[in-house]
């Protein structure tokens, strides 16, 4: 992997102990304030030379910069996903990412070990994109799950499942806001009861209010069938037939 030309896009980095101050060169607007986060693929090295196989398969690092007058400060840190923590320790993926297969879990016993090869897990690596709920902070990819790390040090919070509160399979990692009113749209799959997909929108989060509040008042607003229905495959068996 690391001899193509595109190796520095697949570098794993480090965590930042302390922040790093920016060289400034020429003058920064004094309108440009605030805090700019991001969440990325940061680790794609495992132990005993294991390496991911896709970009998106990159375990997630969190990356902050701090803007203040003529001040930069730039933070990193790994947000300590169940798939990231299990991965280190295994010394490879024990959940399935976008390009990479899952490994059997050493942390755990025989039987359970090989549970997930017959009900694959989704992997919580929300490795994508970095949104605001209110006054909370979210990491998202395009699967089940949103975990919550705190904006000041970057420390890992809960993990929520969007099955259990949205009964979405998936979401979309990019939620958008609405400025005015401050309700969040976001779109998913459901595949249980039929393939299709809903928008869903999620209330405010008021300073008294946790994610899971929020969460569980979130409302589906607009279903859309799926176009597809399974015709390209049983076309193929007849054709076999």
């Amino acid at each position: 992997m690391h001899d193509l030309p595109l190796a520095r896009v697949y570098r794993t980095t480090e965590e930042l102990k302390e922040p790093e101050v920016a060289e400034v060169v020429g003058t920064i607007p004094s309108w440009i304030q605030g805090t700019f986060v991001r969440a990325g693929p940061g680790v794609f090295d495992l132990k005993n030379s294991f390496q991911m196989n896709h970009y998106l398969d990159g375990y997630c690092i969190l990356s902050k910069f701090e803007i203040n007058g003529s001040e930069i400060k730039f933070y990193k840190k790994f947000l300590e996903s169940d798939a990231f923590m299990k991965a280190k320790i295994s010394g490879k993926p024990t959940v399935c990412e976008l390009g990479t297969r899952g490994y059997p879990d050493t942390t755990k016993g025989f039987f359970t070990r090989y549970l997930p090869t017959i009900i694959p897990p989704l992997s919580d690596n929300c490795n994508m994109c970095a949104f605001k709920l209110g006054n909370k902070y979210f990491a998202a990819s395009e699967t089940s799950f949103i975990r919550e790390f705190d904006l000041t040090t970057l420390n890992t919070g809960e993990k929520y499942d969007s099955i259990k509160y949205f009964g979405l399979n998936t979401t979309s990692c990019h939620p958008l806001t609405d400025e005015e009113t401050g309700y969040t749209y976001n779109i998913g799959p459901s595949f249980c009861t039929g393939l299709k997909y809903n928008i869903i929108r999620i209330p405010p989060l008021l300073t008294n209010q946790t994610p899971h509040e929020i969460f569980k008042k979130t409302k589906i607003i607009a279903t859309i069938p799926s176009s597809w229905n399974g015709e390209i495959g049983r076309a193929s068996c007849r054709e076999r037939v």
